[in-house]
């Protein structure tokens, strides 16, 4: 899931917040590649599946 920081005023101080954008499941794919353990590009489902769990 990607995530986006975002700035929380608080009383005199700002905190980050990470906050989820959308689940994407080709991120799951980029991070097998990266890995050196390219995966079909059929059906996404199982892997994105797998991924959320």
């Amino acid at each position: 899931m990607r995530k986006k920081e975002v700035l929380v005023p608080t009383a005199g101080s700002q905190n980050v917040v990470d906050v989820p954008i959308y689940f994407d499941p080709n991120i799951f794919i980029v991070c097998r590649e990266h890995a050196g353990r390219p995966i079909a590009r059929t059906d996404l489902t199982e892997y994105l599946n797998i991924s959320i769990a």
